[in-house]
């Protein structure tokens, strides 16, 4: 189940954007975005091969507001 969120993930336009116009010091996101936020945060902090590319830093911060929680322990 895990590898259900990655893919998902890389088709997200916006994300990817974020990484090619950064960097940023952090992001601010709401309801699915904020699951979305959760999740890049995580893959730039373990430098994941899919932002690997965009040479961007850990994020500083993420603020999420009315997130839900992943169902996969992996992120």
């Amino acid at each position: 189940m895990a590898s259900d969120y990655v893919p998902k993930f890389a088709h997200l336009s916006i994300e990817r954007r974020i990484l090619c116009i950064g960097p940023f010091d952090g992001v601010l996101r709401f309801s699915q975005g904020a699951c979305v936020a959760t999740l890049l945060t995580k893959l730039l902090e373990i430098n994941h091969p899919l932002v690997s590319p965009a040479n961007h830093p850990p994020l500083k911060f993420s603020i999420t507001i009315s997130a839900f929680i992943f169902k996969s322990l992996k992120y």
